[in-house]
């Protein structure tokens, strides 16, 4: 009976954490970095951050980018846009689907740098590959910011750093890591991944009953 239990109890969690996204991956993050430089930004220039998918990962999950307000600025919005880096060198190609989601100028802090995050996204990539988030604004009277730093620390492997087009993605600089925007991309691993992971630890803890346990 104890084995049922337990069996039933542990394919919940299984369950439970397929929908939640538990395991998910970080590809990218300097949340935590030191702000150097202020990045300024407006209509018609984009910055775009870089990040490498893991052999597991199935789905873009989160993205996160910290963004500032300094000219209290209240018309307008700035949007997130998912990119191939099928362009010349590895930069943005094309923008895959639509936007990952969009926040109004008036509502980022104007004294210090908030954190927007787009998440629960669920968007589809292909594992081992590099893409680039396209943060760009529209409808702005004045300039924006976005945090970057100088740090090495946090986590960016694979990311070609940034880079940036003052014509509305037509042309982009050559990708640099001099600078990184701070920010955050999550993925998820392939559900085979996760499940295979989560049966392997059922086995364990059902192994691990001795016999004539409580049925309690």
């Amino acid at each position: 009976m104890a084995r049922r239990t337990l069996t039933f109890l542990l394919m919940a969690t299984l369950l439970v954490a397929a929908r939640s996204g538990l395991g998910a991956d970080i590809l990218y993050d300097t949340l935590n970095q030191p702000v150097h430089v202020d990045g300024n930004f407006s209509d018609g220039v984009w910055l775009a951050l870089s990040f490498r998918t893991l052999h597991s990962t199935d789905s873009l999950e989160s993205v996160t980018i910290a963004l500032r307000n300094p000219n209290f600025l209240s018309a307008g919005s700035i949007q997130f846009t998912l990119f191939d880096a099928l362009g010349p060198g590895g930069l943005p190609g094309g923008a895959i689907g639509t936007p990952l989601g969009s926040v109004a100028i008036a509502d980022i802090s104007t004294n210090a740098y908030q954190q927007v995050t787009f998440d629960t996204l669920h968007r589809p990539v292909e594992n081992d590959t590099n893409y680039w988030i396209v943060v760009a604004s529209d409808g702005l009277s004045g300039p924006y910011f976005i945090g970057a730093t100088q740090s090495t620390g946090g986590s960016t492997t694979g990311s070609s750093g940034f880079t940036m087009s003052t014509n509305l993605g037509v042309n982009w600089n050559p990708a640099s890591t001099s600078f990184l925007t701070i920010g955050q991309v999550i993925s998820a691993p392939e559900p085979s991944t996760l499940l295979l992971g989560l049966v392997a630890a059922i086995m364990v803890s059902i192994r691990a009953i001795r016999p004539g346990s409580s049925t309690a």
